[in-house]
């Protein structure tokens, strides 16, 4: 494979993907929030990156790396809604801009399985007096809710629909030859190492290591099969309901590579 610039996310749960890139002569490595990526990559300043789902769909020369995303079937900690009163009291929501597929899969589970409609405000949790807020990332899955109530996103949308949801996947600006290959290896060594990635995490950021290590290996999957991708479609389909995507949005996988050697 050629020299690449990878762009990923600068999360807890982006480690198992990297773990195996670290050090490769051949790749240099980003860390940006999700929605710095999405510009990154329509820029051709990186050229491939850990995008919203939401915009993995926004271009029709990207390809999706198949068989790789950073997703959840139920519970995920890292995506929630937190709220002062019950669910069903909330008029005014405040939302985190960094990552346009969190914001649009509230605003799914808010409208369209709640019936609820409330006016959104976009700015840093804790401006303004707003009945709720979106917060994402590790800064989430270590919130301190204080007198606030929380919804997670993930268990929310499996509840729903029976289905795991994808936050993000690997999106390449177009075909390159493997790449596939090397990302699916990188994830396979970051999995294998998962102990010690989650003590060099609760080191290197002062967390408890119990409550990385659930996160990881319990809330979090890594893969983008058959369910995953029907979770995907449906995700699009309700987006495009509410207008948030356009219709007939789709992902385009990339061509897997072939085996080293064959």
């Amino acid at each position: 494979m050629t020299e690449v610039t990878l762009g990923i996310v600068p999360y807890l749960n982006a480690l198992p993907l990297v773990e195996g890139l670290q050090g490769m002569s051949t790749v240099r490595l980003i860390r940006a929030v999700p929605s710095r990526l999405t510009d990154l990559l329509s820029r051709g300043e990186v050229d491939a990156a850990t995008l919203p789902i939401a915009d993995a769909a926004s271009d029709p020369t990207y390809r999706v790396i198949p068989g790789i995303s950073i997703g959840s079937r139920g519970e995920v900690g890292s995506v929630k809604l937190f709220h002062r009163e019950e669910l069903e009291a909330v008029r005014t929501v405040r939302l985190d801009p960094a990552s346009r597929t969190s914001v649009i899969l509230l605003k799914i589970l808010l409208e369209k399985r709640f019936g609820l409609r409330p006016a959104y405000r976009t700015g840093p949790a804790g401006e303004g007096s707003d009945d709720a807020y979106l917060l994402i990332g590790d800064d989430c899955l270590f919130a301190d809710p204080g007198g606030y109530r929380a919804l997670d996103l993930g268990a929310a949308w499996t509840s729903w629909t029976g289905l795991p949801f994808v936050y993000a996947a690997w999106v390449a600006r177009k075909e390159l030859p493997g790449l596939s290959r090397v990302l699916s290896e990188a994830r396979r060594r970051g999995l294998a190492v998962l102990d010690r990635i989650v003590l060099d995490a609760a080191e290197s950021l002062g967390r408890d290591a119990e409550r990385i290590d659930s996160y990881l290996r319990r809330m979090m999957r890594y893969d983008l099969d058959g369910d995953a991708l029907e979770a995907v479609d449906l995700f699009y389909h309700h987006a495009a309901d509410l207008g948030a995507l356009p219709e007939g949005a789709a992902i385009r996988l990339a061509e897997a590579d072939s085996p080293r050697g064959h």
